[in-house]
């Protein structure tokens, strides 16, 4: 597995004012709703198909996950009073929890794909390529599901203050 992290900037004089950038936020890559943070990610299955006896096997089964993180970053924060350093702590550590409970969900849809394929066994390597591809299909739609349930589950906007 390889985790990427990239960062951004959001600049402003108080946290107010980076509260509120981050709440009208579309971080590139991310699907289009307002996000303070994303998370992409690539699961890229090799295998070998091992024919023998009339069957044919997923044999060398290795499951490549690259996760790619964006999170925000306030460059003023140092000369900031100590309250906005610690609620600014707050709001990054959740939003960097949220993206890496993406990564998460990433890493366990890859092992279930891993386990789904693992000495899969058909009648021929043209019905085994046939079931990987329908595999792929299947979990890659349940990861993308878990992913749209995190989303719908977190609130889109930060709270401005506190």
């Amino acid at each position: 597995m390889q985790v990427t992290e990239r960062e951004y900037e959001v600049t402003g004089d108080s946290l107010t004012v980076v509260v509120a950038k981050l709440n009208r936020m579309r971080v590139p890559g991310a699907d289009g709703r307002l996000s303070q943070g994303a998370t992409r990610y690539d699961i890229v299955p090799e295998y070998r198909a091992l024919a023998g006896g009339g069957l044919c096997r997923v044999a060398d089964l290795r499951v490549d996950v690259r996760v790619h993180i964006t999170l925000p970053t306030w460059p003023q924060l140092d000369s900031r009073p100590v309250d906005e350093r610690e609620r600014w702590e707050s709001i990054e550590g959740a939003i960097r929890e949220h993206e890496y409970a993406h990564r998460d969900l990433t890493v366990a849809g890859a092992r279930a794909l891993a386990e789904s394929l693992d000495g899969r066994e058909t009648r021929g390597c043209r019905a085994l390529r046939q079931v990987v591809r329908s595999q792929l299909s299947v979990h890659g739609a349940k990861i993308r599901e878990a992913h749209a349930e995190l989303d719908r589950t977190t609130p889109p906007r930060l709270p401005i203050g506190g």
